[in-house]
C-alpha cells in the first residue's frame, strides 16, 4: 500500500509539473503522435529527435580556414543521399570556429557552405568544404563524437548543387554567439537562462538545443590569471540557479563558467558532451586548473565525466569537485515509472533510478587522487515524496551513499532543503572555503 501511495503521489506531482513546462512536453508528445499516425512520407530528423531524444547523438568539431568578411558559415549534417527534407541539423557561425550538431542515430556527412547572399539557402557555388575522413559518420544512440575538424575555403566549389533552403534567418539560429568558446559573455539575467528553458530542456531536449544549444558560458572574458570554476545545474534548472554562490565567489581569483544543457537527455551522453566541450575550451584557452561545483543531477553528470577524465590524458587538472544535494544512490521513486504510460518520461529520469545501470556503474573508475571531492547535502524533514529523513526531495540514504562517501575528502550537512541549499549563506561560505584547497591543499576545516 505504501508503494502504491508513493507511486500515485509521484504521478500527480509529475502531472502538475507538466502544466508548468511551457508546452515543451506537449510539443514532444504532439510530434510523436504525428510520426505514428499522420506522417505520409516517414518522419523527418527533426520529428525523430523530438519524439525519441534517447535515440540521438551529438557531432562536434572545429572549422578552420578563412571566409569573406560579413558572410556566415552554414554547417550541415545530412545523409549521404539527401534532400532538404532530410537535413538532420545545422548551425550557423559568423566565423570559422567550433560547431555542435544534434542528430538522430544514422549515417551522416558534415558539409559547410558560405551563405554569400545571406538568404539562408545553400546554393550552387556556395559549397565550402566537408569532413572527409571516411565516407560517412555513423552515430549510435546517445553517442557523442568530437574532434570532427575540417577546413573551408571560399573558392565556390560546385560539388553540391542542390539548393538547401533552411527556411530560417541566419542570425536567429546563431545561438553560440554568447558562448565561452567564441569569446562571448553573458549575464545570469539573460533571457537565455529563463526558467522556461530549464523546463524545456527536461521535457523537450531537441527543442532546447534548437533554441539554446549546448554550451559553456562565462560572465567575463577569459582571464589567464583567474582559475575557472565550472557550475553544473540540476534537472530542469538553468545557470541562474547559481546566483547566490556567484555573489559569494571571489571574482578577483576565480572566473565562473556554466555548463548549460538539456537535462532530459541520457546522463552518460551529457557527461560525454561536457568532456568534449571542456576539451574544446582547453584547446582555445590552455587553462591549467579547473574546479567544479554541481547541484543534484548535475553531480551525477560530473562524476560520469570524471570517469572519462580518469581514462584519458587531459592537459588540464581537475582539482576540486563540490557536489550539492546529489542523489548518489539514485531515486527510488524513479523505479516506479511505468513501462506503458500516457506520460513520456525523459531518458534522464530512467538514469537516476536507484537500480539503473547508470547509477550502478557510476563509480566503476576510481576518482583520481588529485581531485579533492567534497560532499555537501541538506537534511530537512517533511518531504512530500519520501518517508525517511532527507532534504525534502532526496532520501538521506541516497545523498550519503557509501560509494560517494568513500571517495569524499570531507562531508558537510546543512539544515536546508534540496533547493534552499543553493541560497544558504552557510553553504556559500563553505564552498568559498573549500575552493581554497586549490591554492593550499593543507588547510584545516
Amino acid at each position: 500500500m505504501k508503494e502504491i501511495t508513493t507511486r500515485v503521489i509521484f504521478i500527480i506531482v509529475c502531472g502538475l509539473g507538466l502544466l508548468l513546462v511551457n508546452c515543451g512536453y506537449l510539443q514532444m508528445t504532439s510530434q510523436r503522435f504525428k510520426m505514428d499516425f499522420l506522417s505520409l512520407h516517414g518522419p523527418t530528423p527533426h520529428e525523430l529527435k523530438q519524439a525519441h531524444p534517447g535515440q540521438t547523438g551529438i557531432l562536434m568539431g572545429r572549422i578552420r580556414g578563412a571566409t569573406p568578411p560579413g558572410k556566415y558559415l552554414i554547417i550541415l549534417a545530412v545523409p549521404k543521399q539527401f534532400t532538404s527534407r532530410h537535413i538532420a541539423d545545422y548551425t550557423i557561425l559568423p566565423n570559422p570556429g567550433y560547431y555542435t550538431l544534434h542528430v538522430p542515430r544514422g549515417n551522416y556527412q558534415i558539409l559547410a557552405f558560405i551563405d554569400g547572399n545571406a538568404n539562408a539557402v545553400c546554393e550552387q557555388g556556395e559549397f565550402a568544404g566537408r569532413y572527409s575522413k571516411g565516407d560517412t559518420i555513423t552515430v549510435a544512440d546517445c553517442q557523442v563524437i568530437g574532434k570532427l575538424d575540417f577546413a573551408v575555403s571560399s573558392t565556390g566549389e560546385t560539388l553540391y548543387t542542390l539548393p538547401i533552403d533552411l527556411k530560417k534567418a541566419a542570425i536567429e539560429k546563431n545561438v553560440e554567439r554568447k558562448s565561452l568558446i567564441v569569446d562571448g559573455t553573458i549575464n545570469l539575467d539573460d533571457n537565455l537562462f529563463a526558467r522556461q528553458y530549464g523546463a524545456l530542456g527536461l521535457w523537450n531536449p531537441s527543442q532546447f538545443i534548437d533554441s539554446a544549444g549546448v554550451n559553456l558560458y562565462a560572465l567575463e572574458k577569459y582571464n589567464r590569471n583567474k582559475i575557472p570554476v565550472l557550475f553544473v545545474h540540476g534537472s530542469g534548472a538553468t545557470p541562474r540557479s547559481w546566483a547566490s554562490l556567484i555573489d559569494n565567489l571571489d571574482r578577483q581569483r576565480y572566473q565562473p563558467w556554466f555548463f548549460y544543457y538539456p537535462s532530459g537527455l541520457p546522463l552518460r551522453m551529457l557527461a560525454d558532451i561536457l568532456y568534449e566541450t571542456l576539451q574544446a575550451a582547453h584547446a582555445k584557452y590552455k587553462f591549467d586548473e579547473l574546479a567544479v561545483v554541481a547541484h543534484s543531477m548535475g553531480g551525477l553528470i560530473v562524476r560520469s565525466y570524471i570517469n572519462r577524465y580518469a581514462d584519458m590524458t587531459c592537459q588540464y587538472r581537475l582539482c576540486i569537485f563540490i557536489s550539492l544535494a546529489t542523489p548518489w544512490g539514485g531515486v527510488d521513486r524513479a523505479k516506479h515509472i511505468p513501462e506503458q504510460s500516457l506520460v513520456t518520461y525523459p531518458p534522464s529520469w530512467k538514469d537516476i533510478a536507484s537500480d539503473s545501470v547508470f547509477v550502478d556503474t557510476l563509480h566503476v573508475r576510481k576518482m583520481p587522487p588529485e581531485i579533492k571531492f567534497f560532499l555537501l547535502h541538506g537534511i530537512r524533514n517533511g518531504g512530500v515524496l519520501i518517508q525517511d529523513a532527507g532534504d525534502g526531495a532526496i532520501a538521506l540514504t541516497s545523498l550519503t551513499d557509501d560509494r560517494a562517501r568513500a571517495e569524499a575528502h570531507a562531508q558537510y550537512t546543512f539544515n536546508e532543503t534540496h533547493t534552499s541549499i543553493l541560497t544558504s549563506t552557510a553553504v556559500c561560505n563553505r564552498c568559498a572555503q573549500l575552493l581554497e584547497y586549490i591554492n593550499d591543499p593543507g588547510i584545516q576545516d
